[in-house]
């Protein structure tokens, strides 16, 4: 095995100058598919042999955003990894333009690969052997992520090669007076604690996913959750630190400064002072320790401190322009996605207000006393709703009584149960036409609100519009989306979603003139209910992602049983609408 490693090294050595562009192309190429490609396509089923960084603190989904690479499925986008592998290609540009001079840049990125690498090892290692079932897949991943550890150890020992301490006559420093090798400085330091601290963090917290969920409830009920976070985050910190420092005596910030551990005695440094020092540098007030000493705390404790590397490439404090690169590329793309995000919001809430218009403005046409109106606070998507039930309908206007808010109002039966059909003694309120027209709002803004209309019906309180109605005579029917995921054969398919909140319904058929489109539900349809909602998922096939199509779907009211024929309309990613065309 030690052979088969020298002989990897060597190889690797020798076609350093095509091994490193050839992996970083690889890198884009996986990162562009990643969020462009079919999940099912025979790509997925190979990327596992190649390696992917992973930068989820927690696995949470803080730093992820959604993106819509094809139709309607999302594909996750974590800005922290493509802003990583930006921060790669250049690392490289800067190597290769500099003979392979400049390379701290390209050592800090392998450093991140070698890590987050070698905790995935380690969590597939430990769910194996939790699982006691060891399956082919699982071990040839395991050896797939094995090699990538080692791969990029040897790089980096590859890129580290050559490195060489700087001298210095320094003066008494302590008991050892002849220590003579430049240490880093406090600015150095400083750098070193906070952007190691945040980088343990944030690649080797996937860590604490192996510890049961029984014994940190034990212990949040002990110390409290608060403690059992910190307490857990410095354990993955100091694990972070003993592993770099053990194997390379230098951890990624080092990287970047050109600076390595040592011993203060001029020995070779040993496993135990690196533990020494990972340990003590939990005490606290440790960091402090450094603005009044020449050594900190965990300096002396472990006989060790960090000095200087002979300079290679451009003076170190050009580096700090990194740090305003790195904020500017993230603000850049942390407000563009932003921005998507909110467009698709707008776009998706927009398409949902036009079909809501659309169907006030022809209940508005019909209106019947059978009738209830939902009226909801102009610019606010919090406010409380009122509700009206028509009453008297003349030739200018119409009388509506003013409802109790607690009655159901998703189930218009029991809210005229619940007044028995006797609405006389409640409060009534008088919408002339041009009352209705006015509540009727006929622009949704960027932000989701609405501006310039509206009607104030009561006083001391804000202006309404009406944001629905709904009959007894006809169902209450919500097209909520619309997915689309692609098959292993490369065709899509779909699923429609709806949703109803009155009389029970069962929707008998439906029917469309593209012949290639077939429903894998079958017919009448039922949904299921889910908090006084029917909810129904119609899925079939042939059906693609900014298609325009048409169904017909009819629809019984098991009440009335009457029937009605509703159209869905259905163009490009935003544009969905499920409209009344008649009924039977």
């Amino acid at each position: 095995m030690k052979t088969l490693i020298e002989k990897l090294r060597y190889f690797l050595e020798q076609k350093i100058n095509l091994v490193l562009p050839l992996f970083i192309v690889i890198t884009l190429f996986l990162e562009y598919k990643r969020i462009y490609a079919n999940p099912y396509s025979s790509f997925f089923s190979i990327q596992q042999y190649f390696y992917k960084i992973n930068l989820n603190f927690l696995n949470s989904n803080y730093f992820i955003f959604n993106s819509f690479p094809a139709g309607e499925h999302f594909s996750g986008v974590n800005i922290l990894e493509f802003i990583f592998i930006l921060v790669l290609v250049l690392s490289y540009i800067l190597y290769y333009f500099s003979k392979g001079i400049e390379k701290r840049l390209l050592q800090f990125c392998f450093s991140i690969f070698f890590i987050n690498s070698a905790i995935s090892s380690i969590l597939t290692l430990y769910f194996t052997i939790r699982n006691l079932k060891i399956e082919f897949g699982t071990l040839i991943y395991l050896l797939i992520i094995v090699f990538w550890t080692l791969f990029f150890y040897l790089i980096l020992t590859i890129l580290s090669k050559g490195e060489k301490v700087k001298t210095y006559k320094y003066r008494l420093l302590n008991d050892y007076t002849a220590f003579n090798l430049k240490r880093a400085n406090k600015a150095q330091r400083i750098f070193h604690l906070v952007f190691d601290a945040c980088f343990a963090i944030l690649v080797t917290s996937n860590l604490i996913r192996i510890l049961p969920i029984k014994s940190l409830r034990w212990l949040s009920n002990i110390i409290g959750e608060r403690y059992v976070i910190t307490l857990l985050l410095l354990v993955c910190i100091t694990f972070y630190y003993i592993i770099f420092e053990l194997i390379f005596k230098s951890t990624p910030a080092k990287f970047l400064t050109q600076t390595k551990v040592v011993s203060l005695t001029g020995q070779p440094i040993t496993s135990g002072q690196i533990i020494a020092k990972s340990f003590s540098r939990r005490l606290p007030f440790n960091p402090l320790s450094f603005l009044t000493e020449q050594l900190g705390w965990h300096d002396s404790l472990s006989k060790t401190t960090v000095v200087q590397l002979t300079r290679q490439g451009k003076h170190g404090s050009w580096y700090w322009l990194i740090i305003p690169f790195f904020i500017g590329l993230f603000a850049i793309v942390f407000y563009a996605t932003l921005y998507l995000r909110k467009y698709e919001n707008f776009k998706v809430g927009e398409n949902n207000y036009n079909n809501q218009k659309y169907d006030i403005e022809r209940k508005l046409n019909n209106i019947s006393e059978f009738d209830f109106i939902t009226l909801s606070e102009t610019n606010s998507r919090f406010g409380n709703n009122q509700y009206l039930k028509v009453g008297f309908i003349g030739k200018d206007s119409i009388d509506c009584y003013k409802i109790n808010e607690s009655y159901l109002a998703n189930s218009l039966q029991k809210a005229d149960q619940y007044y028995g059909g006797y609405y006389n003694g409640l409060e009534v309120v008088t919408l002339s036409k041009e009352d209705l027209n006015n509540a009727i709002c006929e622009s949704y803004d960027f932000d989701g609100l609405f501006s310039d209309c509206g009607l104030k019906l009561f006083e001391n309180q804000k202006a309404v519009r009406i944001k629905k109605i709904e009959s007894l005579n006809e169902p209450t029917i919500g097209f909520n989306d619309v997915s689309f995921k692609q098959q292993r054969d490369g065709d899509y398919g779909f699923t429609i979603r709806l949703s109803n909140t009155d009389n029970k319904i069962v929707i008998e058929n439906i029917k469309t003139d593209n012949k290639d489109i077939l429903f894998t539900t079958t017919f009448p349809y039922s949904g299921a209910d889910s908090y006084n909602k029917e909810k129904y998922s119609i899925k079939g096939s042939g059906l693609e992602p900014k298609q325009s199509v048409i169904f017909k779907l009819q629809i019984k009211d098991m009440l009335t049983e009457q029937r009605f024929i509703y159209s869905l309309e259905i163009e490009g990613r935003y544009t969905k609408t499920l409209k009344l065309v008649k009924s039977l």
